[in-house]
């Protein structure tokens, strides 16, 4: 039989290790803004789409960057700049906006394509590319 302290102390470095683990592991996939829109939404035209940076991207003069409306073929069917509706020159996390409008009588599935603004410059001055898409759907 186990004397309770050695299970105390089992327990203790195993959550030891979990939590290492969990706080301290790294991700190659950067974090990102979320989006008003969700994985396989049915989708209308116009489309307002509200994004929080929550932080994690930077603006550029008031733009967190651009979405791309994709269909099914990889056609780019609207296309919209995601710029800021409160002030963007501050830490943390700040709302965006942008509105497309597109006619999808004959698609059925479809893709937004999220991308940041890197800013001007090159090298150094620039930041780096993100982008991630969010799979949609199109109301009949």
């Amino acid at each position: 039989m186990r004397q309770p302290k050695s299970y105390y102390y089992e327990i203790k470095t195993i959550y030891s290790h979990i939590f290492s683990f969990i706080f301290n592991c790294k991700t190659n996939t950067p974090l990102r803004p979320t989006i008003s829109v969700n994985p396989y939404d049915f989708i209308t035209s116009p489309l307002t789409i509200n994004i929080n940076s929550i932080g994690v991207w930077s603006a550029h003069e008031g733009e967190l960057g651009i979405i791309q409306l994709i269909d099914s073929d990889g056609k780019e069917m609207a296309y919209g700049i995601m710029s800021a509706t409160e002030e963007w020159m501050k830490s943390g996390p700040v709302q965006f906006k942008t509105t497309i409008v597109f006619d999808a009588k004959e698609v059925e599935k479809g893709t937004l394509i999220i991308h940041n603004n890197q800013g001007d410059g090159s090298g150094d001055e620039a930041g780096e590319s993100h982008q991630f898409e969010v799979p949609i759907r199109f109301k009949p």
